[in-house]
């Protein structure tokens, strides 16, 4: 059976193939074998890429490289969800083909657990970032807190005559937004869900917010005059959601408040969503209903959505279009809007939605399918086409449709009546859904759909096609929507980090300047004194670091030695882990004669083995080396100090009190941080057998020395990753701690001279400044790197739950 690997990173919107190479016995990246594997390694299968969205298409590609059916186990790196969804498609639609889904140890976290380990460490420095007075940071803040609350943008965008408000309707539950044939929207509305019932307006620059959750609607805002003029428009109608849409139909008017007022382009709407299978108790769902996008004013209209959505990077698009506007010229414009509104506008999961679907036959909806590749909109990058009638997606959110008393428009109300029928009934009805253009992973299952003794309204909700659209809109809330949300958290923090590192510079730079404005003006007894500081200090760091370097090679090779963990060139046969691997594998080879275990259970037995083994290694090393290196540091520095008050109570150049407030002041200052340098497989386990051979031999067998020297290989490559990481960390942190110290002595000694006090004091501060900024940016930085490690690829151990 051939095999092949799949790791799918939702947060990077990234897929990536491995090929199991018999004749090299280990994965091979597909990406770097496109002759061989043309399709898989196509962009649009591997960057900016949801699972989700070409499970389908990725499945009839694996399926096409088993050219005698022998068969293809597909080992899945990824989250479960995304694991499901393929297995899914799989089992449903190619049950006849001879495919394995096996999921892998290795997985991602999914977006609810990581956002909630990304508030947890973001509250653990938000004290630290809220004392920068830096517009920069305050504004990373800011945007990470809009980032990060639950809500979802959905925006609506399509032509004039689209059903856009009809649709926006259906969604909300409630006849809200005037909808007819002719265009009725003239202005971005955001509908939020809440328990209230208000429309928030803004007339010559004043805001004016309309409650209508009583029978007499009250207006809030400053001008009388405009309060005035607004209150002859909200009491028409019977109800609250009456009320609100004839207030709606006469802001949407050109001019409202007549030619001597200026309205302004965005009307902020709040009210319950009814009967809505979206969660609304676990997310806010934020709809934006715009113009037409054919209209000479719809770039001003752009403009006003991207502001309305300037904390976004994750907002929903939803492109209107009907069944004989899908070839339209018009829909170039809107999908240039669109593109280039892509750092707002998540433009891989964006649906298109075919309203108005019910005034066409079945044959014309499977026309439109068969043209799919050539129509206008369709053929945009999108394979989330959903068929829907927004008439009968409002219908079904009302108590009783057929009471006539329940509608606002007439009109649609026949409408209604005359097609009820059709959609209405369980076995024979219309399901609109039917003709979605959908991935086969998306498809709504049985078990989704409603039950023949299901109420009348529940069965339209999906044959209307409202549902569909419902749960697909909850399946992007509940993951892609918070996989971006904690891509682009940690990218706020990340950015903070580079910040706080370019005002260390900028102070950096103003200490050099200032202590070149004083050295010329010492007299000789502070030059002679600060010669031999900065003498000792650079001579220390040249000694010091190097005499590192050689402590940490001392370090690894000791721990090599004491291990027995000789090279394939020495004595490679008298390593223990080559005795004791090959006596485990004995092991596994009785236990598979007397049949308690097969070849599979015994490779995944031999595997783990040599896993826990080389974890173990990792764990000893990690110990040692950080034990080792805290006591190297911990007595140079306090040498370095020690140094540093001699030099100044040796000094002829200061009396008795002058070297007494410098010694203590040396003595006072904190000693350099120390770091835990991990010792981790981390990216070297993505792959399955990377370190452990199997070769065949007609069937595959254990290779015991290929192993061992992959392991020795791979535990070298590891500890001297960390090995130069620690030097060059440690090398830097001692420089710069060093560096500090001496310029702090060197301003404390400006203040011994009046001439210079000033300037001393102005370098001591900014060494504090920098000291301060130093400890924290290490902080930051540590909380970026887990972050960063948690939307990274995680490990199971043994033993972990």
């Amino acid at each position: 059976m051939m095999k092949m690997m799949m790791t799918c990173n939702p947060y990077e919107k990234t897929i990536d193939y491995y090929w199991f190479d018999e004749s090299q016995g280990r994965y091979v990246d597909m990406s770097d074998m496109s002759d061989a594997f043309p399709e898989l390694t196509n962009a649009k299968y591997t960057k900016d890429v949801t699972l989700q969205s070409r499970a389908d298409e990725i499945v009839k590609i694996i399926d096409n490289l088993d050219p005698g059916d022998l068969g293809i186990e597909v080992h899945f790196i990824g989250t479960q969800d995304d694991f499901d969804d393929l297995r899914r498609v799989v089992e449903l639609f190619y049950e006849n083909k001879n495919i394995h889904c096996i999921k892998e140890a290795p997985f991602f976290w999914d977006a609810e657990y990581a956002l909630e380990h990304i508030k947890t460490k973001f509250s653990e420095v938000e004290s630290i970032l809220a004392e920068y007075q830096e517009e920069a940071i305050v504004g990373l803040l800011d945007s990470y807190e809009k980032t990060i609350k639950p809500d979802l943008a959905i925006c609506i965008m399509g032509l004039y005559s689209s059903g856009k408000s009809a649709f926006i309707n259906s969604l909300v539950g409630a006849e809200l937004l005037p909808s007819a044939s002719d265009p009725t929207t003239a202005k971005v509305c955001k509908i939020q869900c809440r328990e209230t019932h208000t429309v928030t307006c803004t007339v010559n620059g004043g805001t004016y917010t309309v409650c209508f959750d009583t029978d007499n609607p009250t207006v809030t805002g400053a001008d009388e005059a405009v309060r005035t003029l607004i209150d002859g428009h909200i009491h028409e109608g019977s109800d609250m959601i009456a009320r609100m849409y004839h207030y709606l139909k006469f802001l949407n008017a050109s001019h409202p408040f007549g030619d001597d007022y200026t309205d302004g382009e965005l009307i902020t709407i709040t009210v319950p969503y009814t009967n809505t299978l979206l969660p609304t108790d676990k997310f806010d769902f934020v709809i934006y209903d715009t113009p037409g996008s054919n209209s000479a004013s719809n770039r001003k209209h752009f403009a006003v959505l991207n502001e309305a959505l300037s904390a976004q990077t994750n907002a929903l698009p939803i492109i209107m279009t009907t069944p004989d506007t899908m070839d339209s010229t018009d829909n170039d414009l809107l999908l240039d809007l669109i593109h280039n509104n892509a750092n707002k506008l998540d433009t891989t999961n964006a649906l298109i939605v075919v309203n108005k679907s019910d005034e066409k036959m079945n044959r014309a909806l499977e026309e439109k399918k068969l043209k799919l590749d050539s129509l206008k909109l369709t053929k945009w990058k999108s394979t989330r086409i959903f068929f829907v009638s927004s008439l009968l997606g409002i219908a079904s959110k009302k108590t009783d449709p057929h009471d006539k008393s329940g509608w606002y428009d007439m009109d649609m109300f026949e409408l209604f009546e005359e097609k009820a029928h059709r959609y209405e009934d369980y076995s024979n009805g219309r399901s609109l859904y039917s003709f979605n253009i959908i991935d086969k992973s998306r498809v709504l299952a049985e078990k989704d759909l409603p039950q023949a003794d299901a109420p009348s309204t529940q069965i339209l909700l999906f044959n209307s096609g409202l549902a569909s659209i419902e749960l697909e809109i909850t399946n992007y809330a509940r993951r892609y929507a918070q996989y971006l949300k904690a891509r682009e958290s940690i990218r706020y923090l990340e950015k903070a980090v580079e910040l706080c590192e370019q005002t260390i510079k900028n102070d950096y730079e103003m200490r050099d300047r200032l202590y070149k404005q004083i050295s010329a003006n010492y007299k000789e007894k502070e030059y002679d004194l600060t010669q031999n500081l900065i003498e000792y200090t650079q001579n220390a760091q040249e000694e010091i670091t190097l005499g590192f370097q050689q402590k940490v090679k001392q370090i690894v090779t000791d721990f090599l030695a004491t291990h027995k963990l000789y090279p394939h060139n020495a004595l490679f046969f008298t390593t223990y882990i080559y005795k004791e691997f090959d006596a485990y594998w004995k092991y596994l080879r009785s236990q598979m004669k007397s049949e308690k275990i097969d070849i599979t259970t015994a490779f995944q037995e031999m595997e783990q083995y040599v896993t826990d083994e080389f974890n173990k290694l990792l764990s000893i090393i990690t110990e040692e080396f950080n034990k080792e290196v805290e006591a190297y540091w911990n007595r140079h520095t306090v040498n370095f100090k020690h140094e540093l008050s001699r030099i100044v109570l040796d000094s002829g150049r200061l009396n008795e009190e002058q070297k007494s407030i410098l010694n203590s002041f040396v003595v006072e200052i904190l000693y350099i941080p120390n770091v835990r340098i991990e010792f981790s497989l981390e990216k070297h386990r993505g792959i399955k057998r990377g370190m452990i051979s199997f070769i065949p031999l007609g069937k595959e067998t254990y290779d015991n020395l290929g192993c061992c020297d992959s392991f020795i290989s791979l535990l070298d490559e590891i500890i001297s990753d960390k090995k130069e990481y620690a030097i060059v960390y440690y090398t830097n942190q001692f420089y710069e701690w060093s560096d500090s110290i001496t310029n702090l002595v060197i301003a404390k000694l400006c203040s011994f001279n009046k001439e210079l006090n000033t300037e001393g004091e102005a370098i001591q501060k900014l060494q504090t400044k920098i000291d301060k900024l130093t400890k924290e940016k290490e902080v930051l930085k540590l909380c970026s790197d887990d972050l960063k490690r948690i939307l990274g690829l995680q490990f199971k151990h043994k033993g972990d739950i």
